[in-house]
Order: C-alpha cells, then structure tokens, then sequence
C-alpha cells in the first residue's frame, strides 16, 4: 500500500493538469483527476489479487495504447525489500535456505505489484491528457485554415443542403398545378400570386393621387365648370338584319362552297350591302303585309267617305323591245331566196371530232367509216327494193 501510495503522489507531483477554463465553483478538474486515478489504482489493484490467484487463468490483458518504458526493454535491478517481522534464531542450514527463497519470492510479488501500479497510473495519465489534447487539436486545425479551404467547406455545405432538398419531398408551390387537397387551407393568402390581368389594373390610392385630385376638385369649383361628358349617340341608322342572330339551321346547304366562301367575303367586306336569303325572303313578307294593309287602308277610306275613291294605279311590267319600227332595205338581189343566205355550218350538221385524212386515220377509225358506208349502202338497196315492189 505504501509502493501505491508513492506512486500516485509521483504522478499529482509531475503531471498535474490544470485547465482554468472548465473549473468553477462546482467542479474542479485536478481534483476531479485525483479522484478518478484513486479509484483505477484500487480496481487495479483488486484485479492484481485476483489474477494471482491460482484459480484463475494467468493470461494478463494488453494494452496496446500505453507508452513504452524503459522496464519493458530492459530486466529490473534486483534490491532487498526491507522485512518487517521480527529476526528468529537460526536453527539449521535447511532453515534459512528455505526462509531465503521465500523472502525472494514475496520481493518478486511486491516488485511485479509495484511495475503494474506504475504502468497503470501512466496509462491513465496518458488517456487524461487525450481527452483535452483532441479538443486543442481541432482549435488549432480551424485556426491554421486557408481561406480557399474555409470557401470549400462552405460550397460543400450548400451542395449538401441542395441535395437534401432534391431528395426531400417539394413544397405545393413547387409541384405544378396544385387543387385544394395538394395544399393546406388557406396556404393562398400567405404566397404572393403572379397572374395574367384580363382588365386594366386598378391604380394604387396613394396621397399623391388623392391630393392631385382634391386640387382638380377645387380649381373646377373655382373656376365654375361643372361641365360633364356629353353622350355620343350615331346618327346612321342601322339596317334591320334578323339573320345576324344565331339560328341553328338543320338542313343541308343547297349551296356549293365556292359559294358560301363567296358570300362570306362579301359579308366580311360589305356588311351593309350584303343581304342574305333570309333577309330577302323577310322583305318579302314584309312588302305583302304593307299591300295588304294599303289595302285594308282604302276600303275603309271608301267605307268612310261619301263619294267612291278610285282604285289606287297599280305598277304593271310591259316589255319594250329596242326596235326601230321600219327597217331600211338590203341591198340583196330579189330572186335570191332567204336560206340562200344561210351559212352551211346552219345548214348541215356539224361533224364532230377533229377533221382527219385517209393516211392520218387509226385503224380503228377506219373499221368504223367501213361499217358506217355497209350499214348506209343496205338502208340505199332496202329503199329501192321497196319502191320496185310497189311499183
């Protein structure tokens, strides 16, 4: 206990770690230190006892992260440990042979002890400093960084954050056409729209406009015009055309498209002009209803009036043909007869086809004048065989 003893003031005495920064009034790292390396030098020491125990398997575990002294290389030099029992006669040679090796061993026991407390204590040292030396470590690496690096780290930073939010699911607003159930309520109110107006824009109210308006409104006062916009009306009377209104027409057209294109463009150019037939038949209907009451109109004007009105005249259609009523002599010979004047074309039917010449017809052409000559030939010989009979 007192090799131990020694050993942990050694290690408080050399390498004590003090740390300004995280001590205060509740805790204390040196003594936070003390209290942790009392408590392994006792486990340790428990651990020692058991493994020597003869019961117990010999292997000692190893660590691999404790640093390398001197005893490892190198045997340990051999010193008389003090014996604090009292000194007993010598009996025999056999006695003290037996009293020496015994001495021996209990110093090799207490020396094997005091190496491991030390190799402990070390290791424990050694992880203590570890544990503050990481923390200055990455002090020191953010303080020795370059500029570009602090610049990589930031780039890296937002390509990270650009990634997770590809990967991520997407706002409503970034979806496309989003219906009511894709977005929660009244998620339109807090997002500023941007929409195709169909109407002017009304003007913003500010106290620009309002203070032009109200200096308008008294300089009118002022001067006394309370002049207001004077309605236009057109003077030109538009022409009653029923078939501007929509009717749905269920029969088939009995025109051509040629020339319901035709009446189109004169639609389009010539709106006024144009009359369509439905119009035409609506003036007519219309010019048979104001006969019929002139009409209606005369008889009782008849009806009323003492002495009979004549018959209002009514419009009559005669031809006149542009005709001189004599026509001058010709100057034609008098035995000559009127078909003498006609011309053959008027005389004689005209051959159809073009006019060929023996050498220039097919023969197929030729085949047909030759049938044409047999079948006239025999209506010839059947026309004299009737009249020889007759006679």
């Amino acid at each position: 206990h007192e090799i131990t003893t020694n050993h942990k003031e050694n290690f408080f005495a050399s390498g004590s770690i003090s740390h300004p920064e995280l001590d205060d009034e509740f805790f204390n790292l040196e003594e936070f230190n003390k209290y942790t390396v009392e408590n392994r030098i006792n486990e340790d020491g428990d651990n020692k006892d058991s493994n020597n125990n003869p019961s117990e398997s010999d292997e000692e575990e190893i660590d691999y992260f404790a640093d390398i002294t001197y005893d490892e290389f190198f045997n340990p030099p051999k010193k008389k440990s003090k014996s604090t029992t009292k000194p007993k006669p010598k009996k025999s040679k056999d006695t003290d042979s037996e009293q020496d090796l015994s001495n021996s061993e209990e110093n090799e026991k207490v020396y094997d002890r005091n190496q491991g407390e030390k190799g402990s204590t070390k290791n424990l040292a050694a992880k203590l400093g570890d544990l503050f030396a990481q923390d200055k470590d990455e002090k020191e690496q953010t303080e020795i960084k370059s500029s570009f690096q602090k610049q990589q780290e930031k780039i890296q930073k937002q390509i990270e954050k650009f990634e997770h939010e590809n990967i991520a699911e997407k706002d409503w607003t970034l979806v496309g056409e989003a219906s009511s159930k894709d977005r929660p309520l009244n998620s339109l109110l807090e997002e500023d729209l941007e929409f195709d107006h169909v109407v002017k824009p009304v003007p913003v109210i500010t106290e620009v406009i309002t203070e032009k308006l109200e200096d308008l409104i008294k300089q009118r006062i002022l001067d006394g015009t309370f002049d207001d916009v004077e309605r236009k009306t057109s003077f030109t009377m538009r022409p009653f055309l029923p078939s501007s209104l929509i009717e749905l027409d269920h029969e088939k057209s009995k025109k051509s498209l040629a020339e319901i294109y035709e009446d189109e463009y004169v639609k389009q150019t010539n709106p006024n002009e144009y009359v369509s037939e439905k119009d035409e038949k609506l003036k007519l209907e219309h010019q048979e209803i104001e006969n019929m009451f002139r009409v209606l109109c005369r008889k009782l004007d008849a009806l009323s009036n003492f002495h009979y009105t004549p018959k209002m005249p009514k419009p009559e259609i005669n031809v006149i043909s542009n005709v001189p009523a004599i026509t001058m002599e010709e100057v034609i010979p008098v035995n000559v007869n009127d078909a003498s004047l006609l011309a053959p074309e008027e005389v004689f039917e005209k051959k159809k086809g073009e006019v060929k010449g023996e050498t220039e017809l097919d023969s197929a052409e030729k085949k047909r004048i030759r049938a044409s000559k047999k079948r006239a030939k025999r209506k010839a010989n059947k026309k004299r065989g009737n009249e020889t009979r007759q006679k």
